[in-house]
């Protein structure tokens, strides 16, 4: 019998260069942007891009766990720049199945980042990632 454990590997796209800190990032006094700025800003335009911070369990959906499916969710979001997921900007670009779809943006919706930052003010920022999922045995 295989013993599944769903696997995170945010596998943050053009992202390997980031050198922000966890605790870093654009200072705590610069951390909101006024309410009249809804600027969203391409992640290749910031100078500090998103990390993840914190995040629910991913919980592998029982159906593809069954079938043995296993792959990755690519998606991309809006986070703002308190670092939260602008969950009605959360889209799929691509998946492995069908199955694993719901509980990948479920996922994303629940994370919560280390702001986008440019010139040292946190930013709004359209990021993209992927959740993987994987049967371990």
């Amino acid at each position: 019998m295989l013993r599944t454990a769903p696997i995170l590997s945010a596998i943050l796209l053009a992202c390997a260069a980031n050198s922000q800190s966890a605790t870093g990032g654009c200072g705590q006094e610069q951390l909101s942007l006024s309410p009249a700025d809804t600027t969203v800003y391409d992640e290749r335009e910031v100078t500090t891009k998103p990390l993840p911070i914190d995040a629910q369990a991913l919980h592998y959906p029982d159906e593809a766990r069954q079938q043995g499916i296993q792959g990755g969710v690519r998606l991309t979001m809006i986070i703002n720049s308190d670092g939260t997921v602008d969950k009605n900007s959360v889209r799929v670009l691509q998946v492995a199945h069908y199955l694993l779809e719901r509980e990948a943006i479920r996922y994303t919706q629940a994370s919560r980042f280390q702001p986008a930052c440019l010139n040292g003010r946190a930013v709004r920022v359209r990021f993209s990632w992927r959740v993987d999922f994987k049967i371990s045995q």
